[in-house]
């Protein structure tokens, strides 16, 4: 049967402050979802963890809540309950006392359903246009993808103000790709992949580009699609930083939906990119995504392409 789902808690000073519905956690993204989750949890202090595991399959829920235990251990958190929850019943795998939690569970007097489709992780998809998914590439597609990223040559190095006007003139010919309508397949389709995915790649221009986009709220819809378009055919090495952007374009929407699933990507292929940790955990602790739009906006255009390479 396995697992329905996985519902982690953090707890602060005995009260609720995030939590996270994990589903497929036996796939190797949700075990890697699993793990940030848990570590997202501050150690020691007053905070302390609470795992529910939903399933009729008391095997898989051990198993499940046995990683959260172990995962915990290892980074220093302190685990108050894990819960077994099938049916109407649940039980408590850490309590011995059959008295307290008998093998049959006991009666939930709360309704856990809408607290679980409450979590801080919604599992729903997005709208297809917003998925993002890779493609098999033809021969002769990857010979024209691979030539393009061939023909755009090394990017430059130099100081940030030697660097700035070049990531100026970059800055604004991805907004022009990103804003017009892409026929995928087309040479200047892979010439445009090369040119959007190496300037992403670089963390200044990639930040210059997410400011350009808070600023241009008109075409935030076709940016995420071109985004999804780019993504599908983009070497791996350089679909972190595209889904990265296509997430911090879809926050400053608000759409939670497609930032989640757009994060998750970007962590499954990158695990230590900056930008996606913080906003998993901005997504973790429900922060709203209005601090997203001010943070954006608390740092001009210019320091965006001036700061440190």
């Amino acid at each position: 049967m396995g697992l329905d789902s996985l519902l982690i808690v953090e707890l602060r000073a005995g009260r609720v402050h995030s939590k996270v519905r994990i589903a497929q956690v036996s796939s190797t993204e949700g075990v890697a979802r699993l793990e940030r989750s848990v570590r997202s949890v501050d150690a020691g202090g007053d905070s302390a963890l609470v795992a529910l595991a939903f399933s009729q399959d008391e095997e898989a829920a051990t198993a499940a809540l046995k990683n959260v235990q172990s995962c915990a251990d290892q980074n220093g958190i302190h685990v108050l309950d894990l819960l077994h929850v099938f049916g109407a019943q649940w039980r408590s795998i850490l309590c011995l006392d059959e008295a307290c939690c008998p093998k049959a569970g006991n009666a939930i007097d709360v309704d856990l359903s809408d607290e679980q489709t409450r979590a801080g992780e919604p599992d729903e998809l997005p709208a297809p246009e917003f998925q993002l998914r890779t493609r098999t590439l033809k021969e002769c597609e990857q010979h024209s993808r691979d030539e393009a990223f061939a023909n755009t040559g090394a990017w430059p190095t130099g100081s940030p103000e030697d660097l700035y006007g070049y990531r100026d003139t970059v800055v604004t010919e991805v907004m022009k790709l990103l804003t017009q309508s892409m026929d995928e397949g087309s040479s200047d389709f892979w010439s445009g992949t090369a040119s959007v995915g190496k300037a992403l790649h670089d963390i200044r221009t990639r930040d210059g580009v997410l400011r350009r986009i808070l600023d241009d709220a008109h075409h935030r819809d076709i940016i995420s699609k071109n985004l999804v378009c780019l993504y599908r055919t983009a070497p791996i090495e350089y679909r972190p930083a595209i889904a990265t952007v296509f997430a911090g374009a879809r926050w400053l929407e608000g759409d939670r939906i497609a930032t989640r699933h757009a994060i998750d990507i970007a962590l499954d292929e990158n695990p230590d990119y900056s930008l996606a940790r913080l906003l998993d955990t901005a997504l973790i602790h429900a922060v709203p995504h209005r601090v997203w739009i001010d943070s954006l906006t608390a740092v001009p255009y210019e320091k965006c392409l001036a700061g440190a390479a």
